[in-house]
């Protein structure tokens, strides 16, 4: 076919005449491979050569390493993400065991477990291939973990900076191989959780039943799931609701730091699903979705015309409106307005926010110099408190972990995202700071090394035009 003037490629009207001139170019890929390279040089040194043939060479060198880019990063096969998914869903589901006294090792110990093996299956699957950064952050974390927790040593030493260095490397991997299993792995573990939370409402809707499907796929644990002030709380395959919500979120993150996109379909989905858990920390994960997703649109994407974000705007209004007069409905006493506020003003028998009050008053009680370097897992600042972790995972990993080490990741942290990927995704990961995830756990890690070393898969879409 005919190649395109650069004014034809610019502005093509139709999606047939766009349609041709990807069939030119992957034309150009298929029967000239073995010359494109010397090709594209002789016609971009070549005076003779018009525009539009520069421009169209260049397109085409760069779509040829991107499929080859493709081909290997889908080097893994459907057999492998089947093998892989079970030790993924173990690795990063909180579990609970609470018949036995040492519930929290055991439970933890098999996560752990299932981590290295994942980890183990990817070296030998795929080959092993880590930059020094990203050995280096992870050995340094790891290491001064386990040194801190030797002055009162106990298992979560060796369990916490093994899911922090394997972590670690596998965000940070050079195999291109690993991220691409990785964000199919990712990617199901979002669907399984929507399917998990659709049957355990089915269930309810169709007998009045509320299952505990955790228990069911993890038979060595059990979740909390059932009536709390006056309203319905599901879980799906998660402990409790507030768990869904920020393993969802977890999720939600890492794959919009991978793909470099946060508005898509499968995210925004998975993100509204928290709402129908009740947890008050699903209301805060969908405000920051909700911000993070309206400026990349908004003020990243230049394709959507403004009658088209004038429409978007209206429609969020109105759905919006809907959701306050016809989803918030009267229920016997309570309202679901009024139970979401009730959780956010906190007070005696309000759940996490109790906590969290309780917590905080305690951490003030507690500083010192130790938090300068930290102190071991044993030390806590709060051993009356019913759940110290609901204070949030940071304020956490600044006690347990030192103030010192943990501004230094969260500063490198921070500043990957906003020079790499733009406003829109700092303002997407404010929610980690009060998530309730232990600061070792590796969905934290692996967000972190996703952030610093990791580049997305496609071009980022929300770094600002300056």
């Amino acid at each position: 076919p005919k190649t395109p003037t650069i004014w034809q490629i610019a502005f093509l009207p139709t999606s047939n005449q766009r349609a041709g001139f990807r069939k030119l170019i992957h034309a150009r890929l298929g029967h000239e491979t073995s010359t494109l390279h010397e090709t594209t040089k002789r016609s971009w040194t070549s005076s003779s050569a018009s525009v539009s043939d520069r421009l169209c060479m260049v397109v085409s060198q760069n779509l040829e390493e991107s499929i080859k880019r493709s081909k290997v990063a889908a080097g893994w096969r459907t057999t492998d993400a089947v093998l892989a998914f079970p030790l993924f869903c173990l690795a990063f589901t909180s579990l609970e065991i609470a018949d036995d006294p040492t519930a929290g090792g055991n439970a933890w110990f098999f996560r752990s477990l299932a981590c290295l093996t994942l980890f183990v299956f990817l070296a030998f699957r795929f080959g092993f291939r880590v930059r020094g950064p990203v050995l280096g952050l992870g050995m340094t974390c790891a290491v001064y973990f386990f040194a801190v927790n030797l002055l009162e040593f106990t298992t979560f030493a060796v369990i916490g900076s093994a899911f922090i260095l394997s972590a670690v490397l596998m965000a940070g991997s050079g195999q291109p191989s690993w991220r691409g299993l990785l964000d199919v792995l990712i990617k199901s573990y979002i669907v399984f959780n929507l399917i998990g939370l659709i049957i355990a409402g089915v269930i309810y809707t169709v007998s009045g039943t509320i299952i505990d499907l955790h228990s069911v796929i993890f038979p060595f644990s059990s979740a909390r799931v059932g009536l709390f002030m006056g309203q319905i709380r599901l879980t799906g395959f998660q402990i409790e609701p507030g768990t869904y919500s920020n393993a969802m979120f977890a999720c939600v993150v890492l794959r919009a730091l991978s793909t470099g996109v946060i508005a898509d379909r499968l995210n925004a989905v998975a993100i509204l699903s928290t709402l129908v858990t009740l947890a008050a920390w699903a209301v805060v994960g969908v405000a920051a979705f909700c911000a993070a997703a309206f400026i990349e649109i908004f003020y990243a994407r230049r394709s959507i015309n403004i009658v088209s974000r004038i429409a978007l705007v209206v429609l969020a209004i109105i759905l919006l409106g809907a959701v306050v007069v016809v989803g918030f409905p009267m229920s016997g006493d309570n309202s679901l307005t009024d139970y979401f506020v009730d959780r956010f003003s906190g007070g005696e028998g309000k759940g996490s926010r109790e906590y969290k009050d309780e917590a905080l008053d305690a951490l003030w009680q507690a500083v010192s110099w130790r938090m300068l370097f930290g102190s071991p897992l044993p030390y806590s600042y709060c051993s009356w408190c019913v759940s110290p972790q609901d204070l949030g995972t940071f304020l956490n990993m600044f006690y347990y972990f030192g103030i010192v080490p943990t501004s230094v990741v969260l500063i490198a942290f921070a500043w990957s995202v906003w020079s790499r990927r733009g406003i829109a995704f700092a303002v997407l990961i404010t929610p980690l700071f009060v998530t309730k995830f232990y600061f070792y756990d590796p969905v934290i890690w692996l967000i972190f090394g996703s952030a610093i070393f990791a580049r997305p898969l496609q071009k980022t879409s929300t770094r600002m035009v300056q």
